[in-house]
């Protein structure tokens, strides 16, 4: 697993999971709020992505980075 980090503003994550965990409510919670502000979270959560998988250093992405992965796509594809 990754660092363990305090992320200012994510309450109680850790790591790579946690963070990943944060960012997927996010974007739940942003998806029933509107459009337009659910592709600024996407972008945030999109910048936030690339540094998780590059903190992996085993090679493999926990299940709730895939499940990001997965909720960014259905985002941006207006799903």
């Amino acid at each position: 697993m990754g660092t363990m980090r305090r992320y200012g503003d994510i309450p109680g994550s850790y790591g790579v999971c946690g963070e990943a965990e944060w960012w997927l409510q996010r974007l739940r919670r942003t998806r029933e709020v509107g459009r337009e502000q659910l592709e600024a979270v996407v972008a945030d959560a999109r910048i936030h992505l690339k540094g998780l998988i590059e903190r992996e250093d085993n090679g493999t992405v926990p299940d709730v980075v895939a499940e990001l992965i997965g909720e960014i796509q259905r985002a941006e594809e207006g799903q």
